[in-house]
């Protein structure tokens, strides 16, 4: 027979429970609540981390989308001309027919491009014997290359409103760099667009035989460009 568990249970009734017996030990899952959350992750205690640091920070965090060109559609009334100098005396003229597919967005240069495409036979120089000579097999030599294109995909932000396009001008079948800079204003859905560019006459081939030379013909000739677009995005 086992020894009572303390000197002042030897008196206790039968079947009567021992006051002097310790407490049982609580269980250690019933002993903190809070720490007992913490070893269970998931169960939206704070503590419940990866340990990372930044678990709620991570769950928010959401990546910008990359920014987009707008499409913009070109307006009536622009104008598209160059000025050259003949004998000495300035000679300005335009271009009546042209064309232009503009994706851009200062935000997102690195996606922007234009195309624009000349209709060659439109050009207009206010004497119609020295436009045919312009048409002629001399200079554009429409019948075999109707058109001119200017293309670029590569655009540099200056400051400001100010832009540089670094692409290339197709004339009578030959391609060459040319830097284009340009000033845009867009208030919402509207643009406009001014710019200019120089391109050397005699290394696209413009003024065969004797307009070859420099000296009545300049060979540096200036394009200019102002227009108005509206963004259909």
């Amino acid at each position: 027979m086992s020894p009572p568990c303390h000197a002042q249970c030897r008196d206790r009734a039968p079947g009567a429970a021992c006051r002097g017996r310790a407490a049982a030990p609580v269980s250690a899952r019933h002993a903190d609540p809070r720490a007992d959350a913490a070893r269970r992750p998931g169960q939206g205690d704070w503590r419940a981390d990866d340990g990372s640091g930044d678990h709620a920070g991570r769950r928010g965090a959401r990546q910008a989308p990359e920014a987009e060109p707008r499409n913009w559609v070109v307006a009536k009334g622009g104008t598209l001309g160059f000025s050259a100098r003949w004998n000495g005396e300035p000679v300005d003229g335009r271009f009546a027919l042209w064309t232009a597919t503009i994706l851009f967005a200062p935000e997102a240069l690195d996606a922007s491009k234009i195309d624009v495409s000349i209709d060659l036979a439109s050009v207009d120089t206010g004497d119609g014997q020295r436009d045919g000579t312009l048409t002629g097999s001399d200079f554009f030599d429409t019948g075999k290359f109707a058109k001119a294109t200017y293309r670029a995909s590569k655009f540099k932000a200056l400051g400001g409103n100010r832009y540089r396009a670094d692409g290339t001008l197709t004339l009578r079948g030959v391609t060459k760099s040319v830097p284009l800079n340009f000033t845009l204003d867009i208030r919402g859905d509207k643009a406009r667009a001014r710019g200019s560019a120089t391109i050397d006459r005699t290394s696209f081939g413009v003024g065969q035989g004797d307009y070859a030379s420099t000296a009545e013909i300049a060979g540096s000739v200036a394009v200019s460009f102002d227009f108005q677009a509206t963004a259909r995005d």
